[in-house]
């Protein structure tokens, strides 16, 4: 876009269905700061735009400090100037304007922000591993395949391993041992702690399989 097509976009007048007056001067609060490229990397003017309402509302031929100070001094009452980090717009805005509030732009940041991360990527580069190939992962084994091998139904009760079912084992043992010595059931339930009941239910059953994975040893009072 050229300087004079540029200039008759930002000095257009508002078309809002409530345009301020024509003849009352721009005072903005909240200005935007930024340059833009009338010949790129040649020559750079200077963008002014009210933050509040987002239109632009002056453009300097150039990006000087001289040129912002003097636009800056004729409009006081600027609470926020929100710029780049350029130090030529910092300098304005501090004699300009003292007490205003300097911010970075949204962009500005985010741009820094790239730039710093770029820079210390590229001087760890040699700490960083490199990210493995997805095909050269070894292949994970398939789920159904381990599940289809797995045994499948209720376990028989010899095999068990939970807490209660070698616990049941070992009571058994313990039952029928005291009864192959001639130890009376009550004398049994005295010294493994277990009511009559339980000792009898284990007393009769063959194996501890009969007993079931529901046995409770009940303990005597």
């Amino acid at each position: 876009m050229s300087e004079p097509v540029m200039d008759r976009e930002v000095r257009a007048p508002d078309l809002s269905p409530n345009p301020p007056c024509a003849s009352a001067p721009v005072r903005p609060r909240v200005v935007g700061v930024d340059d833009f490229a009338l010949r790129r990397g040649h020559r750079y003017g200077t963008i002014l735009i009210d933050m509040t309402t987002r239109r632009p509302i002056d453009m300097l031929t150039d990006r000087s400090t001289e040129s912002l100070t003097a636009w800056l001094r004729d409009r006081p009452g600027i609470e926020i100037i929100c710029r780049d980090r350029a130090g030529v717009y910092a300098e304005a805005a501090t004699t300009a304007a003292p007490h205003a509030i300097q911010v970075a732009d949204r962009w500005h940041l985010w741009k820094n922000l790239g730039d710093a991360v770029e820079r210390t990527v590229a001087r760890h580069r040699r700490h960083l591993t490199a990210v493995p190939d997805p095909d050269d992962a070894p292949a994970r084994p398939d789920i159904s395949e381990i599940a289809a091998a797995l045994p499948h139904g209720p376990v028989e009760p010899h095999l068990r391993a939970d807490r209660t079912a070698v616990r049941t084992r070992e009571r058994y043992a313990q039952v029928h041992t005291l009864l192959a010595q001639g130890h009376s059931l009550r004398r049994i339930g005295r010294e493994l702690g277990l009511a009559r009941g339980t000792i009898r239910r284990f007393a009769r059953a063959a194996s501890p399989d009969e007993l079931g994975s529901g046995t409770k040893l009940v303990a005597c009072r």
